[in-house]
């Protein structure tokens, strides 16, 4: 008798707790779904759609005064800009990011005769191009392609010349989640870590996107450690969506050529730190050696994310130097 009652008490347990986990599966389905529906809400009417014959390119613009044309980073998308002040700032999400179709320019000559479109479209014939991180390439075959329609270069952390790196594969954890869950369960997992341990995950140990000094700064700022947070999280922000531009830049990035010198006549600013850990240092000096008259402009102790993190230099520099090249060019 008393093994009969234990069997039906350990049928109600696993009765309750399998009913405990169905509620919390729901739970957590629902709340993901939640998120990602309105984040994908928020990506789609922060943009603007242009239909080109090669496909959809979408961009938006932030801004008043003279045109730049910024290319962004990777993982990326037209909502991962950095705004010049005093500049209207034309961000295009790159081949296969967000909404732009990978078709428009899977390599960076056909991504840049897009671009050349979009400003047709805009009815803008000279640009200021800024290229940070991965979007160095972009910026740089545009300033080659169209030397006539560029007044000004910046290069921000910017890779400038061929770099290996292996093609992404999903993890174990992402596959069995993309099943379970759907697309983006995994990103919206490390957003949740992300907000409860901002200080554990980004400031402890070692950080390629962050050297030491950046995470002394950071600890003392929590205004900037907020500000990296939100950044952090628009890069996990439907991260399926910019999955196929992520990959194919991987696979552009060991076709860029090297030639010395760059055929480049635009004035030029190149902006790295010099303990970054991302793209090295090695890139920036590269990119000055090969183009004629660039000014390399080193921020000494930072890191891959120097732009955000010691914003209140490197922001006014940039805006500094195009105020100035600008007026040189159409001022006179």
């Amino acid at each position: 008798m008393a093994v009969g009652i234990f069997k039906r008490w350990m049928k109600r347990i696993a009765l309750v707790l399998a009913a405990l986990l169905l509620v919390a599966f729901v739970f957590i389905q629902l709340s993901f779904r939640t998120w990602r529906h309105h984040q994908r809400d928020q990506i789609s009417n922060g943009s603007t759609l242009l239909e080109l014959e090669q496909g959809t390119l979408e961009y938006a613009t932030v801004g008043e005064g003279p045109a730049i044309l910024y290319m962004h980073g990777a993982p990326g998308g037209y909502d991962l800009s950095t705004p010049v002040q005093g500049f209207r700032t034309i961000t295009p999400s790159r081949p296969g990011y967000l909404r732009t179709d990978l078709s428009i320019g899977p390599t960076y000559q056909a991504a840049a005769s897009a671009y050349a479109a979009l400003l047709d479209s805009l009815a803008i014939e000279q640009v200021a191009i800024v290229g940070i991180s991965a979007g160095g390439p972009s910026a740089l075959q545009f300033a080659m392609q169209y030397p006539e329609r560029v007044w000004a270069l910046v290069l921000i952390s910017a890779i400038t010349k061929e770099r290996i790196l292996p093609i992404p594969e999903r993890s174990m954890f992402e596959r069995v989640t993309d099943i379970l869950f759907g697309q983006d369960f995994a990103d919206w997992v490390q957003l949740k870590a992300l907000q409860q341990f901002p200080e554990a995950l980004l400031l402890e140990g070692e950080n390629e996107m962050l050297s030491p000094d950046d995470q002394k700064i950071l600890r003392t700022n929590p205004k900037k450690l907020q500000q990296l947070q939100e950044l952090f999280s628009n890069y996990l922000g439907v991260g399926s969506r910019r999955l196929e531009g992520y990959i194919n830049d991987r696979v552009q990035y060991a076709k860029i050529s090297e030639p010395d010198p760059l055929p480049i006549t635009a004035p030029t600013l190149v902006v790295h730190g010099t303990a970054d850990s991302d793209v090295v240092y090695d890139y920036a000096e590269s990119a000055a050696r090969r183009i004629g008259g660039a000014q390399l402009v080193p921020i000494e102790g930072a890191g891959h994310l120097a732009v955000w993190v010691r914003d209140e230099i490197v922001m006014p520099l940039i805006a500094d130097f195009l105020k100035e090249k600008y007026s040189a060019s159409f001022e006179e």
